[in-house]
């Protein structure tokens, strides 16, 4: 299946410095990152790039300068003929560089993905992939009570053993992921102890499936429908026979037809409608 073309917008640039060994010295530069590659712009003009799909390992490294010492980001790549070498950058913030790098390493996420990964997955699999695709991240506490599963270990389980080899099959890569501090790329607010959904997420909202409920209540029936994303200025509901006709709008798809139980006559109709949550009441008419 066809992925969609990459877009490479440069995420950065600052002042630094770089080195190619351990010993050697620091040379002046500007280091900028996009999606496609690193690039350092030395002083005489000449540039180096640093593709991101050869970069094999980020990682931090104090070095000696002057009385102490002072963290460097080192990359490990390949190179073209095949050979791996290191960089050293000398950075102002080399683990938010580390961070960003890493994000952008890996693959793009779209919902189609999601929702091809998510019809090979148990329900309970499913329901926790699509959690965090839509919220990023989520603690282990928060994970149990999405899934209902009886213990922490439960949901590890199937966070190990069944969404991640099921996203390796379809992306490349297993991509949940345990970090204990993460800044929220954003929100920017640090996210402490919480499993992850990394990737980088095309920008859109996966589509949730609408649910139905009826509830006999005695005296009338209740219909209870989520998600509605309209106000109530744009619904219709009425009736037809022994049918609930709701309409939500063209953006929401058809309207919705909904069977009342035949042996009655019906009434009034109320509703309310708070948080995506469409709760209709419809009065039965009693026999005189």
């Amino acid at each position: 299946m066809s992925k969609k073309a990459e877009i490479h917008e440069p995420c950065g640039v600052v002042e630094g410095a770089f080195k190619a060994t351990r010993r050697s010295g620091w040379r002046y530069c500007l280091v900028g990152v996009d999606d496609r590659s690193i690039t350092c712009e030395f002083a005489d003009g000449r540039k180096r790039f640093i593709p991101l799909g050869k970069i094999f390992d980020l990682s931090i490294e104090h070095q000696k300068m002057g009385p102490g010492h002072k963290p460097v980001l080192v990359i490990g790549y390949e190179t073209d003929s095949g050979p791996r070498r290191k960089i050293w950058l000398n950075l102002k913030d080399p683990f938010e560089w580390k961070e960003m790098i890493t994000d952008l390493c890996l693959p793009r996420i779209d919902a189609e993905d999601i929702l091809d990964v998510a019809g090979t997955l148990p329900p309970e699999a499913a329901d926790l992939l699509t959690y965090l695709w839509e919220r990023g991240h989520g603690t282990i506490d928060e994970l149990v009570e999405v899934t209902g599963a009886s213990s922490h270990m439960e949901v590890i389980v199937l966070l190990k053993k069944e969404i991640n080899p099921a996203l390796e099959k379809r992306l490349g890569k297993p991509l949940i992921e345990f970090i204990s501090s993460r800044r929220h790329p954003v929100t920017h607010e640090t996210v402490r102890n919480s499993w992850w959904l990394l990737g980088r997420n095309a920008i859109e909202e996966l589509p949730r499936p609408r649910s139905i409920d009826v509830f006999d209540e005695g005296g009338y029936v209740r219909v209870v429908i989520e998600p509605v994303s309209i106000t109530g200025d744009e619904l219709n509901i009425g009736l037809d026979g022994d049918r609930l006709v709701v309409s939500l709008g063209r953006e929401n798809g058809k309207e919705q037809n909904i069977p009342l139980p035949p042996e009655f006559s019906w009434g009034d109709i109320s509703y309310s409608l708070n948080n995506g949550v469409l709760d209709i009441n419809v009065d039965k008419v009693q026999p005189h």
